[in-house]
Parts: structure tokens; sequence; C-alpha cells
């Protein structure tokens, strides 16, 4: 339990990003629930993006430093595409309908998935890499998962392709009037007295000759401007980015990668007391909390790390950051960090946002022996 100091225009939102799988998604889901019954002040819950690309789970801290076995990824599958498995367990092969119908399903889940906790509490989706018509990344699962050739995915038609995230994308927008439900890719939202602005994952990069690093940074500036028209109106800003960021590994700082963003924060009117910027990140097993040139940045702990997500709460004067851990079921609050020195390693930058940094550097193998003994029950 946390005492909040109390503001009248006070917000809390729970962050999940990058988690990439049924596994992650449902742990996070399943303590959400618990969190929402005891936190009933929530104003929502943003899904910052990467629901897709169970691929990337070789790298979580559930697997990262053991191979995973074929009843494994057979089980990532069966969780992320149930008709898809059905049909390869019985012919052992992938032919190019089956890629389509892959596809389709996987980006269904999506939509049952955001469906899901839509009905938990107020739920933002902003769009990851994973979910990009840009990339198509979700096609990299099937050879992952199947142990199938990557050729088998090399011939896809792009354009069918485009036309099942577009479905997609409809069904996202028909859900804002069907769901308590938000969809940022492509605007800003007002809530109460702060401003949520979504950088989605069109692509990895920002900045970049290649095509794709330029549609990122051409739909950031659409955003910029309509940013800017909501400015007036309000107190608090929350920028959830999901493509690529400017960090220094040793000093733990951040910064925002897009030139166009950057200087759109840097402009800011005084009006706006309360600035955030929520990086999403699955690249550490602990969240990393910190104040910058009038910011306070929080690279979340992403979902891909067995479930954990983040909290923030937050008014004109206050702001919180805090852990949820589904394993242990806890909330762990963290310190801000407004330190800028370089760090001799991981435990010293842990130190500097955790109470027990012990606990978090042991965590990810307490995850891997929680689920391997889930996998032997």
């Amino acid at each position: 339990m946390f005492v909040f100091y109390h503001n009248e225009e006070k917000m809390k939102h729970v962050i999940i990003s990058d988690t990439h799988s049924a596994h992650c998604i449902n742990k996070s889901y399943n303590y959400l629930r618990k969190v929402v019954k005891e936190h009933s002040d929530i104003d929502a819950v943003v899904i910052n993006g990467d629901l897709l690309g169970v691929f990337s789970m070789k790298d979580s801290c559930v697997y990262k430093d053991r191979w995973i076995e074929k009843e494994e990824l057979l089980r990532h599958l069966k969780e992320g595409a149930p008709k898809f498995y059905k049909q390869f367990m019985e012919t052992k092969e992938v032919t190019p309908k089956m890629v389509m119908e892959y596809v389709l399903e996987r980006y269904d889940w999506c939509l049952d998935v955001l469906k899901k906790f839509s009905k938990v509490k107020h739920t933002i989706f902003n769009m990851g890499n994973h979910e990009s018509p840009l990339h198509f990344l979700v096609l990299q699962e099937i050879p992952f998962l199947t142990g199938q050739k990557p050729d088998v995915v090399a011939n896809v038609d792009k354009k069918e392709l485009k036309k099942i995230f577009d479905y997609f994308e409809t069904n996202l927008y028909r859900m804002e009037e069907s769901h308590d439900f938000k969809y940022i890719r492509d605007d800003v939202y007002v809530m109460g007295d702060t401003l949520i602005m979504g950088i989605p994952g069109e692509s990895h990069a920002t900045i970049g000759p290649d095509p794709e690093s330029r549609a990122q940074e051409e739909k950031t500036k659409e955003l910029i401007k309509k940013a800017e028209a909501k400015l007036s109106e309000v107190s608090n800003i929350v920028i959830y980015n999901h493509t690529q960021g400017a960090y220094e590994k040793e000093t733990g700082n951040f910064n925002t990668a897009s030139l166009s963003l950057k200087k759109f924060m840097e402009d800011l009117p005084i009006n706006i007391m309360r600035r955030v910027f929520v990086q999403s990140h699955n690249h550490w097993n602990y969240t990393q909390y910190l104040m910058n040139g009038g910011f306070s940045y929080v690279m979340n702990n992403a979902g891909l790390h067995d479930g954990i997500f983040n909290m923030i709460a937050f008014d004109m004067i206050n702001m919180q950051c805090f852990d949820a851990d589904p394993n242990r079921e806890t909330m762990t609050e963290l310190s801000a960090s407004m330190a800028s020195t370089k760090v001799s390693g991981d435990e010293e930058l842990i130190g500097r946002y955790y109470p027990d940094v012990d606990f978090v550097t042991k965590r990810k193998e307490i995850h891997q022996v929680l689920n391997n003994l889930n996998l032997t029950i």
C-alpha cells in the first residue's frame, strides 16, 4: 500500500508494453485485475505496443540464458494462434494460405486481448513496430515457432497483408464505439487536465535515410501538430514512445532520438507543469526512472520480463512510479534519479531506483525457476 500526496487533478496509469506473447500479457492481465481492485482510482491502462513478436521471447528473462524447448515453442503457438496450431499439428507443414490465415489470426488475437483489458479498465493502445504495416514482423513468428525454414514466409502477397492490417485498424476504431477503449496511433488524447500523446512504432528507428525511418519521423511531426493545438487546454503531458530513443549506457541517461520531438519537448509552454516521457523498452529486467530537462522519464519494465509492468501516479506537484510484479504480487515504489555520472555496472544503476538491489539482480533467475516449475506441472 502506498500513500499518494493528493492533488485534485491526479492521474494514474498502468503501463504495459513489449509483452510479445500470450504468456506475458496473461500474467500482466491476471495481476492487473487485483491491482485495479486495490487502486480503484486508476484512470487508464496503456498498452504501449508490441503485443506481437513472440520470437522476442528468446531474449526475455524467462529464456535468455537457456534453450527454448520445442514443447515450449508449441505452447506459445497454441496460445497465440490456436487455429493455426491445430492445422499445423495435423499436417506438419506451412502453406502460403496458412501464412495468411496465421497473420489474420494473430491480429484478431490482439483485438481480443485489447477487448479483454477494456472490460477491466479504460484501455489506451499505442501501436508497436511489431504490429506496424511497414514491417509485418509477425511473419517472423512462424519459422521461430514451427521450425520451418524462414523462406516459408518469403513470398507472401504484401498487398493482402496490408488488407489484414487495415481490417485490424478498422476494428480498433470500432472498439472506441463499443468498448472502453482509445487508439492513439493517429491522434492525441485529452483526459482531464492531461494530454496523452502516443508516438507509435511505425518503424524501429526515427532517424536515418531509409524510407521506414522517414515515415516514422513524419508520423511524429503529424502528432506534434495535433498536440500543439491542445497544449493551452492542459497542465500535464504524458508522451508514450514506442520507437528508438537515445540511451547512454555509461550514465543511464535517456532522451528522445527524434529531432522534431526533442524540439517540441524543449519548447513546451510554461502552463505544462507535469511532463512525463515513457519509453517502451525490454532490454532490462528493471525499470529506469529519472529526471532530465524538466521531464520525468520512465523506461518501463516491459511485460517481456514475465509479465512485470508499471504504474505511474502524478499531478502537477508530485509523481510516483511503481513496479508491479505478478510473480510476487507486489508493487514496489521506485526513486527518481537525477544522477548523470558514469556507473560501474547494473547494480549501481539499479540502486538509483530500487530499494532492494539484490532482489532485482536475482529476479531473472527467480522468474526462470518459476516458469520451469509451471512447465513441469
